[in-house]
């Protein structure tokens, strides 16, 4: 009996797994289509305001597209490496990215770093957020330089992390903040997690954001 009902719990247990794992491919798969919907809508509308608006929707649904991608390599756990996400989400920024910013390039540089689920995913959308402001309004006119990511492990072992978000371009604008509505998304992310960040702008942006892991 004792060994029938291990067996059974066993079973139960993949079970949920499978269900969970096909649950994560589903909403992956349906961001992924809505994504695609903007950005066709996108390509159809005259340069304007609009138009920026909905990209930014649709980097943020790949932002989430991109994290379920990286749960369904990692398998069903709490936490996640988020160094090792931020590598991939920067790769997908660069490709959205590179057909209109040539002149920049973006280079990540990211220690493993443990980050529990919940903070990962307000993390990530916060990365994309600040890149994507340096992409946009950091080098106008065809300006070009370099956007820096780097993620690193607190020292101290306090269970933080640090995340540097930097570029050379033009440096930012306070005056022009409530125009870039990222910026407050990103302030309200960071409350959310009990971050902090902390801005520089002096030949060029440079955002330092603390975090606790969460694990």
């Amino acid at each position: 009996g004792v060994l029938a009902e291990a067996v059974a719990t066993q079973t139960r247990v993949a079970s949920l797994k499978l269900l969970a794992r096909e649950l994560q491919h589903r909403v992956r798969n349906n961001l992924q289509v809505i994504q695609a919907m903007l950005d066709r809508y996108a390509e159809s509308m005259p340069d304007g305001q609009p138009k920026q608006d909905i990209e930014t929707i649709s980097f943020r649904l790949m932002t989430m597209a991109q994290m379920h991608d990286h749960l369904l390599g990692a398998g069903l756990t709490r936490a996640i490496d988020f160094g090792e996400y931020v590598n991939g989400l920067c790769a997908s920024l660069i490709d959205i990215q590179g057909g209109r910013s040539r002149n920049v390039d973006l280079v990540c540089t990211t220690d493993p770093v443990q980050v529990d689920l919940d903070i990962a995913a307000a993390m990530g959308l916060v990365v994309a957020e600040l890149v994507t402001n340096s992409y946009g309004h950091g080098f106008p006119d065809g300006r070009s330089g370099t956007i820096t990511v780097s993620l690193s492990g607190s020292e101290s072992g306090g269970g933080n992390a640090t995340l540097t978000i930097k570029d050379d371009g033009v440096g930012f604008d306070s005056n022009a903040e409530s125009k870039r509505h990222g910026v407050g998304l990103v302030k309200r992310l960071l409350e959310q997690v009990n971050g902090s960040i902390v801005l520089e702008s002096d030949h060029g942006t440079t955002w330092t954001l603390t975090f606790p892991t969460g694990v």
